[in-house]
């Protein structure tokens, strides 16, 4: 997609762009989870593996001058609305250097219409509620808060605990 600037967003290739990933989802864990040691290669390597093995699993990116600036995940899925499709966007994320420069909505713009162009009912995502900047951001772009879901979530010993009594 070619943004009108000198800003290309495209599907990412888990070969050709394994370095723009990597930098990318570099720049995201020290970003959110700076505890973590993220090895250079590694996030990359990591990455390409998840989208390789499932196909469903896409990355659009943001690059200027083939400088990585941010990326959107996102998978298709069923159902919605009885028996349509719908968007999920798991993560938009913006490199520091480049925030407040429209890149996340060039990425969350793309990505509907992608949802759009494959016939999808809908797009959604979830947000952290404590940061302010995407609430605004999103509420901004016109997106509805829904209220009425409940977000779950099983990680950990919690999530090997339920795979564990499944077969039983």
């Amino acid at each position: 997609m070619n943004t009108g600037s000198d800003v290309e967003i495209r599907l990412a290739s888990p070969h050709e762009d394994r370095e723009a990933l990597d930098i990318l989802f570099t720049a995201m864990v020290q970003h959110y989870f700076p505890q973590r040691a993220c090895v250079p290669g590694e996030a990359g390597d990591q990455v390409a593996a998840i989208v390789e093995a499932w196909p469903g699993c896409e990355i659009l990116i943001a690059l200027q001058r083939q400088v990585p600036l941010g990326f959107a995940t996102f998978s298709m899925l069923l159902p919605a609305n009885g028996v349509g499709s719908e968007l999920f966007m798991k993560d938009i994320f913006v490199v520091a250097d480049a925030r407040s420069r429209g890149i996340g909505e060039l990425l969350l713009r793309a990505t509907a219409q992608i949802a759009v162009d494959r016939g999808c009912e809908r797009l959604d995502w979830t947000t952290d509620n404590a940061n302010a900047g995407a609430l605004a951001f999103y509420d901004r772009l016109g997106a509805q808060q829904l209220r009425h879901k409940v977000f779950y979530r099983l990680d950990g010993d919690a999530l090997t605990d339920c795979a564990q009594t499944a077969g039983r």
